[in-house]
């Protein structure tokens, strides 16, 4: 027996995405199944529009995505923004002052586009082990002299503050001092990371916005994730899948659970439930 699914929304990093940061051609095959019965097949990730790989823009069939934890929603096709819920300049500022105080990496994601500081990301091995995810972040950013300038600069509201952590320590501190802000809501998809969005602005919210627009259920979104940031549209969705790499607090809020990132998880599993 097959699954009612009219939508099915993805996170990225560790689950559409192997560890190479690649996606394989089992589970693009059922991607496009999926879009072929008519699916809506979504993009649901942390990243900026610009991190977005140029193959998933132009994956035939998929249409939006949820970026930057769901603050900004965009039409690939015609590269429009749907939707957006930003941090506010001032707020941002003080976000990026706590960041400070640790030995961090720290970025403010603009229109779709992340920025962090030149001399941070030539060393961005101080901060992230993990290869591929590191080259993944240097190739994606913008640089600029310092951060915080152009926060300055720019004076505006911003998609999502984040910040690489050189010490767990330091970051499990500075989540503790946050998650104390009423104006903010706090996750990670990384061991070192936190990041910083609007109150109100989840991926779950995302999806649950879009579904709203084309007149899709709740109840038939199905979501796939493995990381922090995709707890809230794993409670949400009618049908939350975690993958089997995710954080056991992730699978928790699991409905179903599918194989690792590294075999195909998401393929697999739409071949048996779903296509």
């Amino acid at each position: 027996m097959k699954l009612n699914v009219q939508m099915i929304g993805l996170d990225l990093d560790g689950t559409l995405l192997n560890s190479q940061k690649q996606l394989t051609s089992l589970t693009a095959d059922a991607l496009k199944q999926a879009v072929d019965q008519g699916i809506r097949v979504v993009l649901a990730t942390g990243r900026p529009l610009g991190g977005i790989p140029q193959e998933l823009k132009e994956f035939p069939g998929l249409q939006y995505a949820v970026t930057a934890n769901g603050s900004r929603i965009v039409d690939l096709v015609s590269g429009n923004t749907l939707y957006e819920k930003l941090v506010e300049a001032k707020l941002a500022k003080r976000i990026l002052k706590l960041f400070g105080t640790y030995d961090t990496l720290r970025e403010v994601y603009f229109d779709g586009m992340g920025y962090a500081k030149k001399e941070d990301l030539e060393r961005i091995t101080h901060y992230m082990e993990d290869k591929p995810m590191a080259q993944y972040i240097v190739k994606t950013r913008q640089t600029v002299e310092d951060v915080e300038t152009y926060l300055e600069q720019q004076n505006r509201g911003v998609d999502k503050v984040q910040a690489l952590f050189r010490s767990r320590e330091d970051k499990e501190e500075a989540r503790r001092v946050l998650c104390g802000w009423q104006e903010v809501e706090v996750t990670g998809s990384l061991s070192n990371n936190l990041e910083i969005n609007a109150r109100g602005v989840d991926k779950g919210q995302g999806l649950l916005w879009l579904a709203n627009r084309l007149q899709i259920p709740v109840e038939a979104l199905m979501v796939f994730g493995d990381g922090d940031n995709d707890r809230g549209m794993l409670r949400l969705a009618g049908m939350g899948v975690a993958m089997e790499n995710g954080l056991p607090e992730v699978k928790e809020e699991a409905d179903y659970l599918a194989g690792s990132n590294d075999e195909d998880g998401i393929g697999k599993f739409l071949q048996q439930y779903v296509l």
